[in-house]
């Protein structure tokens, strides 16, 4: 399969891929009101699986920082170190609702259960 080697300052970082899905190697710059923000992150979703995978935490940089990418044809990856799947992702989801109607003082209803 065709993946992706990751280096971070010279050190190899993960090894990437995924027979059906995406593989996104994320550099972000976030500019607010003259401060900077700057990450980098290797991430990806298995298709099948509906499953979102990473390989790295996100990574603060700073100036002088090198990545280095390299394609490989490989029959091994590095196992990610966080999955996630529809089941987690929905529970977010339900926490960050709940914790948006507490911040603006709402309340949830939910139908009374039918016996």
């Amino acid at each position: 399969m065709r993946a992706f080697d990751v280096y971070f300052n010279g050190q190899k970082a993960c090894a990437a891929g995924v027979a059906d899905g995406v593989v996104s190697i994320i550099v972000n710059s976030v500019s607010h009101r003259g401060d900077q923000d700057l990450h980098f992150n290797v991430v990806g979703l298995v298709s099948g699986a509906d499953e979102y995978v990473c390989w790295t935490r996100q990574k603060e940089l700073r100036v002088g920082d090198k990545i280095q990418i390299e394609v490989v044809d490989t029959g091994s990856i590095d196992e990610p170190m966080q999955r996630s799947g529809s089941a987690e992702r929905l529970r977010s989801k339900e926490e960050y609702v709940r914790d948006l109607v507490k911040e603006l003082g709402w309340t949830i209803q939910t139908p009374e259960s039918t016996s």
